[in-house]
């Protein structure tokens, strides 16, 4: 069954205390996810490492996670191109020098 990027979300975790902590991402069914990120078992090389870093980070218990605007669109493309675009918005925002590694991991391997 293809997906349906016309249901797409972008949200963000952030860490309470540290604020170079910034994670964006997108999501077709996020109320799910949102669940099912705390349950990351997937052998996925990237969900590995999000999981590790969020644990050395204090686990779930310091995570925000935040919904910012859902984005219709066609394609995964679609959805990464926009991601990218609200991830320097966010950093802007917040006024991140020193980004952790996690979202450069994610715009690694989903090249």
């Amino acid at each position: 069954m293809p997906i349906d990027y016309s249901k797409s979300i972008i949200f963000k975790f952030e860490h309470v205390s540290n604020p170079n902590f910034l994670y964006v991402s997108g999501s077709t069914c996020f109320d799910k996810n949102k669940t099912q990120y705390r349950f990351l078992n997937c052998n996925d090389r990237y969900f590995k490492i999000l999981k590790e870093i969020i644990k050395i980070n204090g686990g779930w218990e310091k995570i925000i996670v935040t919904r910012i605007k859902p984005y219709p669109c066609f394609s995964r493309g679609g959805l990464y191109i926009e991601l990218n675009r609200v991830l320097e918005v966010e950093i802007k925002k917040k006024n991140i020098i020193d980004l952790d590694i996690i979202n450069k991991i994610h715009v690694y391997l989903n090249k």
